[in-house]
This record gives C-alpha cells, sequence and structure tokens, in this order.
C-alpha cells in the first residue's frame, strides 16, 4: 500500500506565529515615544516607519535591537499553538521568513523552541539591512517557492509576499493585520486546513 503524502504548511514567522510588531510598537516604542497618538491596531502599513515619522533605517534598528534583546521572550501566538496541538500532525510543516540575518539564528531558535515539535524546515531570504553583505540568493520570497520548495498553502500577513506566492501558483491566505485589513481571520486559514485535512483523509481511503 502506498502512502499518501502529506500536506505541506508554509508559515510565516513574525506576526504570523508571534505578534512581534504589537510587542515592539507597545513595549518598546510607545514608553519611548509618549507623544506618539498611535494605537497598534491604528498601523495600517508595515514598516510602520512614515506613520511614526521615522527614516526608514530607524525604525528598523530600533526593531532590530528589540529583537536581539526580548525575542526569544515572545510568546507564541496561542490560538495557533492549540492548532497545532490538535491538528499540526495531519501536515508537514516549515517556516517561510525575510527576517535579517542579524537575527536569524534567533528567529530559528524561537521556532524551534514553541513549534519544534512539528516544523520541518526554516528558509530564509534576508531582508536588507545597511552595510550588510550576503550573497543575492534568495533575494525574496519568490525565489525560495522557485528554488526550493513548493508548498501546498502558504500564510503571510504581508500582501506583497502572498503575491509572490500566487505568482508561482502556490495557495496562499493573507492574514488579517493593521496593515493587510483585506485578509482573511484565523477562522478562514483553520478552515482551509481543514479542507486540506479532509482530501487527505479521503485520499487514504481509496489507496
Amino acid at each position: 500500500m502506498s502512502q499518501v503524502r502529506l500536506p505541506l504548511i508554509a508559515w510565516d514567522v513574525d506576526d504570523v506565529m508571534n505578534d512581534l510588531l504589537r510587542r515592539w510598537f507597545e513595549d518598546r516604542w510607545l514608553p519611548t515615544h509618549p507623544e506618539c497618538g498611535l494605537k497598534y491596531e491604528e498601523l495600517v502599513e508595515n514598516p510602520p516607519h512614515n506613520q511614526l515619522g521615522v527614516p526608514l533605517d530607524d525604525y528598523l534598528q530600533s526593531l532590530d535591537e528589540y529583537r536581539m534583546g526580548k525575542y526569544l521572550a515572545l510568546e507564541p501566538n496561542p490560538i495557533l499553538l492549540k492548532w497545532f496541538e490538535t491538528n499540526g500532525a495531519a501536515f508537514r510543516h516549515i517556516v517561510v521568513t525575510a527576517v535579517p540575518l542579524l537575527t536569524a539564528s534567533l528567529s530559528a531558535k524561537w521556532v524551534f523552541q514553541h513549534f519544534g515539535q512539528w516544523i520541518r524546515g526554516f528558509f530564509l531570504a534576508p531582508s536588507p539591512r545597511a552595510e550588510v553583505l550576503f550573497p543575492g540568493y534568495p533575494a525574496n520570497k519568490r525565489d525560495i517557492f522557485e528554488t526550493w520548495i513548493q508548498p501546498d498553502l502558504f500564510i503571510d500577513d504581508s500582501a506583497s509576499n502572498v503575491q509572490q506566492a500566487r505568482g508561482c501558483h502556490i495557495e496562499s491566505i493573507l492574514l488579517k493585520k493593521p496593515w493587510s485589513a483585506s485578509g482573511d481571520g484565523w477562522d478562514v486559514v483553520f478552515e482551509k486546513l481543514g479542507r486540506l485535512k479532509e482530501i487527505r483523509l479521503n485520499a487514504d481511503e481509496t489507496v
């Protein structure tokens, strides 16, 4: 009897598996910028440097400093972790992230610390930083999908990343965040995963 291949799910990390931007904004930015009149729910751009009135490099430096000091203390998304505990074994899982090279090791450690029971691959397209040089491959998530792996479903909070994946004919879900208001909530994500699980179970019965 042949074995049916389990669906392969590709997950973004920051702001999907965790709540990085919220934690940085509320724990670091607001306490040091009391004049900021914005709430997290009003950050309709990501990166939000224009809304915050600072240069992009200044924002990235602040975010990276927060990563270096606090990243490993971030809590995993409780809704997602509960889903993994109940349904994770019905799929195969990888992460596809654009975390900067400087903090990639922290991201990988965090992922395997909280989701290592299920995650079996860590794919990185490092986001650029000033004066940080590295080989040009892969330049973005599209390069990863074209060169390395073709998942059955990709979940990300970035409309640009989702568009790249769809350009590679990968079914993708844009997760709803303040900067991706047209995206779908976790109910839609889990419903789609449930349908993939049913398809796999039905295939098992016919093998």
